[in-house]
């Protein structure tokens, strides 16, 4: 919904440390796919299982784009909606399936340092996601674009190098990396 805050801040972290509320990978991390006959109401992709992307809406013939948002957003949030208008990444208005990777509730302000430790695991479910949709063919790699923001360069980052041996993400696209608590070595 465009009428959230642009901020997302929570009293209490959620995540997977030993001090946070505990996460739940279903809930609080959410591939969410927009088009634009409709770009205010996305579809959720819930379940990881063949067959789940197509009858959210996918088509696997067009270029697949997935948008990270970075910390504090709430998704779709300001970066999301820049890319929902399409003008970042298709300024010719091609085609294109555009999921958005929402992970609000693990990157919530003011617990920068607990969006930190939780960009790995988020990390890990954006790698699961590729891996299971591109095995039933619903959203071929080669077809493969991640766009990450801030937190979400680094979470695209993850998901590149964990991905399983045979498989290669064509393109990820970095706008703003976040830089405290990562190192440039």
């Amino acid at each position: 919904m465009f009428s959230e805050n642009e901020l997302k801040f929570t009293t209490l972290p959620r995540g997977f440390c030993s001090n946070c509320c505990p996460a739940k990978v279903y809930r609080d991390i959410r591939f969410v796919l927009y088009i634009r006959a409709n770009p205010n109401k996305g579809v959720g992709i819930e379940r990881f299982k063949a067959g789940a992307a197509r009858r959210a809406g996918v088509y696997s013939n067009l270029p697949t784009v997935i948008f990270i948002h970075g910390f504090s957003e709430a998704s779709p949030g300001q970066s999301g909606m820049a890319v929902l208008d399409g003008k970042p990444i298709s300024p010719k208005k091609e085609k294109y399936n555009l999921i958005l990777l929402d992970w609000s509730e693990l990157g919530t302000f003011p617990w920068y340092g607990t969006a930190v430790m939780n960009v790995k695991y988020v990390g890990l479910r954006l790698k699961q996601f590729i891996e299971v949709f591109n095995d039933s063919d619903e959203i071929p790699i080669g077809n493969l674009h991640i766009v990450g923001f801030s937190l979400g360069c680094h979470i695209a980052g993850i998901a590149g190098k964990l991905i399983r041996k045979d498989l290669r993400i064509p393109r990820i696209t970095g706008l703003d990396p976040a830089l405290p608590e990562f190192s440039i070595n």
